[in-house]
């Protein structure tokens, strides 16, 4: 998800790339926020969990882009409560994911969330190399996503284990 979820990631590389001597300023801060959504069984957690944000007053603004004048990085940040609910049972949990995120696309179409923070993301069975679930990520990630995988690259931090708290 390009906002799927989350969201979002640390502040690694703000500057612009080395050697570079006239970059353009950070762009304007505009809402980014973020879609309810649901995933079904077997593709996060047991059960058909949703996610919908309680509180979303997050942000974002180009910090980078490709000659071109496509996007290359982005800066996310802001409040974001999440309520995650197991729609087999209808219990449900809060989860604060108002993390501090850098997303940068790649021209493969890979787009590398880095952050520190709270961030919900989740992880499908046999596409990632994180077991699957739905986690509340708190500490310092670097995940690449593309359409079918998640590669986490860093993962400095604690896991909450949210299908679990909710089975």
């Amino acid at each position: 998800m390009r906002t799927s979820g989350v969201a979002v990631l640390t502040a690694v590389a703000l500057l612009g790339p080395a050697g570079s001597a006239a970059a353009e300023p950070p762009g304007e801060w505009v809402p980014a926020p973020s879609e309810p959504s649901t995933a079904p069984a077997g593709t996060r957690c047991a059960f058909d969990v949703r996610v919908e944000q309680l509180v979303d007053e997050v942000v974002k603004r180009v910090v980078e882009t490709y000659p071109d004048g496509s996007v290359k990085r982005e800066e996310y940040k802001g409040p974001l409560i999440d309520r995650v609910t197991n729609l087999a049972t209808g219990e449900s949990v809060e989860a604060n994911a108002s993390g501090h995120a850098f997303l940068t696309y790649r021209p493969d179409g890979v787009v590398t969330w880095d952050w520190s923070g709270p961030v919900l993301m989740g992880f499908g069975p046999g596409q990632s190399n994180h077991d699957p679930g739905l986690y509340l990520l708190t500490g310092h990630y670097a995940v690449d996503i593309s359409d079918d995988y998640r590669l986490v690259r860093r993962a400095d931090g604690e896991e909450r284990d949210l299908c679990a708290e909710l089975s």
